[in-house]
């Protein structure tokens, strides 16, 4: 009985590590997920700026609709300057979007539309960067938490 409780103990502590390793890969890609539709959002603005004359809040309402960008937080939003930027999103690009939204307000549409356009493509990037270490995350660090279990367990038996 003893060694089955060994076993079942040893397995445990496997499974732990492996879990812990998931929830490494698991907020990586939530990291990822946040950049990705903060990009596709500000995509959406500039194709919708490109071909109607609205004002910020009549594109944050479009916006709105969109079950996608739910998660950005937009109800609360009464203009661009409002808009949640991503906890995710590094300093210098959160400090360059924020003032990019601020001056939106006062360019025209056709220089507006080219800074939308420009932060998403900064924002495409990021997000690109996240991708690629969500990635890695996901075949490193399940296998590593897994290799750290079964050194626990050795360790304990």
């Amino acid at each position: 009985m003893k060694e089955v409780l060994r076993f079942v103990g040893a397995l445990l502590l496997i499974l732990a590590g492996a879990g812990s390793g998931m929830a490494v890969y698991s907020h990586k890609y939530s990291c990822w997920r946040q950049l990705y539709t903060f990009s596709r959002f500000l995509r959406y603005l500039e194709e919708t700026l490109t071909y109607q004359a609205l004002t910020g809040t009549q594109l944050l309402r479009r916006a709105e609709r969109y079950p996608e960008f739910a998660r950005i937080g937009l109800a609360r939003c009464r203009e661009l300057t409002d808009v949640p930027l991503p906890a995710s999103m590094p300093e210098p690009l959160r400090q360059e979007v924020r003032s990019n939204l601020e001056q939106l307000a006062f360019e025209s549409r056709t220089s507006a539309c080219s800074t939308l356009q420009r932060m998403a493509r900064l924002c495409e990037d990021a997000a690109a960067e996240k991708q690629s270490e969500a990635s890695a995350a996901r075949k490193l660090w399940p296998r590593l938490g897994a290799c750290l279990g079964v050194f626990a367990a050795i360790l304990l038996w």
